[in-house]
């Protein structure tokens, strides 16, 4: 569950140099690519200088193909998201537990990336359309959403999370001062996760 972290007592990994450089390599990999998605996202207007953009997204040749591709391209980041989080999953992948995090946090973010290169505009109906102001608080919703979910990661344990503890075999939280606090369940109970159960998702 999101709101569930490791015990504070929980031995971590036996980490080394190569798993510290590769957790670390994914890990900026990871922020990039996430800083992407959301220029990604944002309007042309707003942020004009993003790599990738959903609004100059190339052209399908014809509305099936667009739509396969489309929905092809977010079963494959659900689906190994879902999977490989499995503990019996992880045994069968046999992976050093130090990199198993990484691993994790890589797959995710190449199927991200990959989201975002091959995405493919296609005519269809138009939806609906907010214009100026409303569409202004629709954008100040979305940035709320991006720092809402960002932020929530800290608040559960960010690296931790995304396998830099594991990679250096330092629990980097605890070092920093945020060690969560859990309550009898093993759940964190701070910050955002006060105000709702899963806010990672929520963002």
């Amino acid at each position: 569950m999101e709101n569930t972290v490791h015990k504070t007592d929980s031995p971590l990994p036996t980490a080394n140099a190569f798993t510290a450089i590769v957790s670390t390599v994914i890990y900026l990999y990871m922020f990039v690519i996430f800083l992407c998605y959301w220029g990604f996202l944002l309007p042309s207007t707003i942020l004009p200088i993003a790599p990738y953009k959903f609004e100059t997204s190339r052209v399908a040749d014809d509305t099936g193909t667009g739509i396969l591709i489309d929905v092809a391209l977010l079963l494959a980041f659900i689906i190994p998201h879902s999977i490989l989080a499995r503990t019996e999953v992880k045994a069968m992948m046999n992976l050093s537990p130090a990199l198993e995090r990484p691993f994790f946090v890589l797959q995710t973010t190449i199927f991200m990336h990959l989201q975002m290169q091959f995405w493919q505009e296609f005519d269809a109906p138009l939806i609906w359309n907010v214009q100026e102001p409303y569409s202004w608080a629709i954008l100040a919703l979305f940035l709320f959403g991006f720092l809402f979910l960002f932020t929530a990661t800290f608040a559960l344990d960010h690296f931790w999370l995304f396998g830099l503890s594991q990679g250096y075999g330092i629990d980097f939280n605890k070092a920093f001062g945020l060690a969560a606090t859990d309550d009898a369940d093993g759940f964190v109970v701070r910050w955002h996760y006060a105000l709702c159960a899963h806010p990672i998702m929520t963002g």
